[in-house]
């Protein structure tokens, strides 16, 4: 947390889209709970709505600088969130920018799935499967991230890129 993953993610994602290299970005998240936490509930509102109150809207608010920003860019489907639960028959196209956050909360299994929606259009996959893991069924073997960095190693175009410091705080 804080060596700025989603920062260097996002401001390369939003350049691709401002450069015309890619015309959308979608985003896939699996909406696990933090480590620990109690669930608040029942959400209101749409899958955007709901997606928008949990840890993405959050992570997104913060580096866009603001909801309207945020709720623009979907407006005009230059963003598209999507829970994994719902990412089977979904196409990413080759023209989007694939964004998975999140997927050390993602079994191999459900990352695997995630992987291959994409149409040949960049992918990042963005997370720490070390510290923060918020539930023990994504921990080992199991995890998602840790299998697709050993599956992809050595592959052309595949890069894994460990940020071990952290710049938010001191503490």
């Amino acid at each position: 947390a804080g060596s700025g993953k989603t920062l260097i993610s996002m401001s390369r994602m939003l350049e691709a889209l401002e450069t015309g290299e890619v015309d959308k970005i979608v985003i896939f998240t699996n909406p696990t709970k933090a480590r620990g936490s109690e669930q608040l509930g029942f959400y209101s509102g749409d899958r955007n709505a709901k997606l928008l109150q949990n840890s993405i809207g959050a992570i997104l608010i913060s580096k866009l600088g603001s909801i309207t920003a945020l709720e623009e860019m979907i407006a005009l489907e230059t963003l598209v969130i999507m829970p994994m639960s719902d990412i089977r028959g979904y196409e990413v196209p080759e023209t989007a920018y694939l964004y998975i956050s999140e997927p050390q909360n993602a079994t191999a299994d459900l990352l695997q799935l995630a992987i291959q929606r994409a149409s040949g259009g960049p992918i990042i996959i963005e997370g720490d499967p070390f510290t923060q893991l918020d539930h023990w069924s994504y921990g080992g073997e199991s995890n998602g991230m840790l299998k697709a960095i050993e599956v992809f190693k050595g592959f052309d175009g595949f890069a894994h890129i460990h940020l071990p410091v952290i710049y938010r705080s001191k503490i």
